[in-house]
């Protein structure tokens, strides 16, 4: 499943509005497409009228009033994770934001631009 702000596809678009899991595969934001080398699991759910998007493995959990606000705030926490831990010297991170790094950099294959 590739995820991108309000569209979302999946090559069986059955089950596609209701909670569960997504098994994620790439990230398109609004400049950049962040191709992963395996799909990463998120979980999706509503709580309390809030809809929430887990990823465990990444330490990210996003929240919306919607689905889709869900699902753009873990698009941006995604990204902003990548952009101020990827590319940072190691010294300069903790060991938690370092783990972060290498989790990220073993994850993400390429990132390439949207012209």
């Amino acid at each position: 499943m590739l995820i991108q702000p309000g569209v979302y596809r999946n090559r069986n678009a059955a089950g596609l509005l209701r909670g569960g899991t997504k098994q994620v595969t790439g990230i398109l934001t609004g400049t950049r497409f962040f191709r992963l080398r395996k799909a990463i699991r998120v979980s999706q759910r509503q709580e309390d009228g809030v809809w929430i998007c887990d990823c465990a493995a990444l330490g990210i959990h996003a929240y919306g009033e919607t689905k889709a606000e869900s699902w753009k705030g873990f698009i941006d926490i995604f990204e902003c994770d990548w952009d101020s831990i990827a590319g940072e010297k190691d010294s300069r991170l903790t060991r938690g934001a370092q783990a972060l790094k290498r989790k990220y950099l073993d994850l993400v294959q390429a990132v390439e631009p949207i012209l």
